[in-house]
């Protein structure tokens, strides 16, 4: 039998919105999951999109942070933990949320320190769409983000954020390198690019 051969529909109690835009599972405790959900086309329950919680596999969820979504109908990795927090489960996480329709130009970034129960919003990003967040594997402290703008690297824990030079247009999807933090690919105008430095 393969992974991922067999499925059970969660029973997802309390996740009032339907549009799910990214997910992420604690790496120490497979029961914790974070997902980002948008309420579509449900227009009456605007206030129901955000961040949703689970410590039971999915089986029920809390409400943990209204905040701006969009429902682009494709997967964005936007939520992630910080794997220099990680102990007895991940401690600090980041998202990265925005809504194109209401709200253009604008991506909020949050940080949670308490394993994703409560967050703050630490910064405000100049683009239209999030597409990949990105959290340095090891120095608890470097944040990149993928936008419709171009990359963006925070080395202070997504308080202030930076574009950096050399990719052009759209970074839709970044990924570090886990032995070699220094090595860093990106998706940038279709193409792929990849830093040494």
């Amino acid at each position: 039998m393969f992974l991922g051969e067999r499925w059970k529909k969660t029973l997802g109690i309390g996740l009032l919105a339907h549009a799910g835009q990214s997910i992420e599972v604690d790496p120490v405790d497979p029961n914790t999951i974070l997902v980002i959900m948008d309420n579509s086309y449900d227009y009456h329950n605007k206030g129901l999109r955000g961040i949703f919680r689970s410590i039971d596999g999915g089986e029920n969820f809390k409400f943990v942070m209204p905040g701006r979504t969009f429902n682009s109908r494709r997967y964005e990795h936007n939520l992630a933990y910080d794997p220099s927090s990680v102990t007895t489960k991940a401690r600090r996480w980041y998202a990265a949320l925005y809504d194109y329709d209401d709200d253009r130009g604008r991506i909020y970034i949050y940080r949670s320190e308490d394993g994703g129960n409560s967050w703050a919003q630490t910064s405000v990003i100049a683009a239209d769409k999030a597409y990949n967040l990105q959290p340095h594997p090891a120095d608890g402290r470097t944040l990149y983000i993928a936008t419709s703008s171009g990359l963006y690297v925070s080395r202070d824990r997504g308080v202030n954020f930076t574009r950096t030079a050399g990719l052009p247009g759209e970074v839709t999807s970044i990924a570090v390198n886990g032995k070699n933090p220094e090595i860093i690919y990106s998706v940038a105008s279709e193409d792929l690019y990849c830093s040494h430095d």
